[in-house]
């Protein structure tokens, strides 16, 4: 089974041979077109307990520059901002689904709500979610 990597809303896999990290700024860079200067995985989980061992990585990325997203051929993104009070309301009235947005969304929340430090003053978590607002990927 591939691994996959997921930064925030974005989610991509993993070449073979390549790690985490990488994986995660590669995949920003082609669904979104951004950079981050600052990287940090907040948690690493699970996708489907007792079914496949695969797990998922999520990474808060700090310092964004924006730049031209380099999707590959059969990607077709939408990405929509929304500020990250819309995206908990999402969440809970069960328009956002998935499980690594789900978390990735109520994670910032509850770390912006008890005001920890998220690596530097510009709160993000990425991709392609910028400062209090949050983004979301459609593929075709």
């Amino acid at each position: 089974m591939p691994r996959r990597i997921i930064s925030g809303r974005s989610c991509g896999r993993i070449d073979s041979g390549e790690l985490a990290l990488p994986a995660a700024k590669r995949e920003l860079l082609e669904e979104t077109g951004f950079t981050a200067a600052h990287w940090r995985r907040i948690f690493k989980f699970y996708a489907s307990p007792g079914f496949v061992a695969e797990t998922m990585s999520v990474y808060l990325a700090t310092g964004l520059r924006a730049g031209p997203a380099q999707p590959e051929a059969d990607e077709v993104i939408q990405l929509r901002m929304v500020p990250l009070s819309s995206a908990v309301r999402m969440v809970l009235k069960g328009t956002i689904r998935d499980a690594k947005t789900i978390s990735s969304v109520l994670w910032l929340d509850h770390q912006v709500a008890n005001h920890h430090s998220l690596h530097s003053s510009q709160r993000t978590i990425q991709a392609p979610h910028q400062g209090k607002k949050t983004a979301t990927k459609r593929s075709a």
